[in-house]
């Protein structure tokens, strides 16, 4: 059974180029896309665009293996302005938008500051996503014995840390090529992390 580990998981990104790095973050940050699409279409629809030109911005910044400080800096506050308010009445879409601007954030942040744990941030707000969708839907109760085995063991939050696991083998790879970069990106975009009714 798979474990979210950051510190495990800092220490292998720190061990990468920053581009790679960046496409790791990039990759968790794309599967909560659609989860904050569909809570700006419910709860702000201005924002809808905001998350999906960033992290397009931040693929082909990874992809070309250039980007520009500034245009990235002030993506980070767009980013930073749609973030769910906390003195609204929450819902777990509100959870979820959260963790997926937030998520962006640490993917921008990543690819200017050079810092792996941004990448890692990024990583550990997919993992909070599954957590929350995972406890809502087994109706976790932490008093109960074994409660945090059978969360860890719910297959939405094993398919987000094996999702992880694969981006970081392919990144690690002696295989590793551009087209990788794509390759990651499109598995991103076509497996989203949680789907919600």
């Amino acid at each position: 059974m798979l474990n979210f580990d950051e510190v495990y998981l800092v220490n292998r990104l720190a061990k990468m180029d920053t581009t790679k790095r960046v496409a790791f973050a990039a990759a968790c940050a794309t599967r909560l896309l659609p989860l904050f699409e569909q809570y700006a279409v419910n709860f702000f629809s201005e924002g809808s665009e905001t998350i999906r030109k960033a992290l397009n911005i931040v693929w082909r910044s990874v992809t070309e293996g250039i980007w520009n400080h500034e245009i990235i800096n002030n993506l980070i506050e767009n980013v930073m302005d749609i973030m769910p308010e906390e003195d609204i009445e929450w819902t777990p879409l509100h959870a979820y938008a959260e963790d997926a601007t937030a998520s962006t954030a640490y993917t921008l942040r990543a690819l200017i500051s050079n810092n792996p744990r941004e990448a890692g941030w990024a990583a550990r707000r997919s993992y909070e996503t599954v957590d929350l969708a995972a406890q809502k839907i087994i109706d976790f109760k932490p008093d109960k014995k074994d409660s945090e085995i059978q969360l860890l063991s719910h297959p939405l939050i094993q398919q987000e840390l094996q999702r992880q696991k694969q981006d970081l083998a392919d990144l690690e790879s002696n295989e590793f090529t551009k087209d990788t970069f794509t390759k990651i990106k499109e598995r991103a975009f076509s497996h989203p992390i949680v789907t919600v009714e």
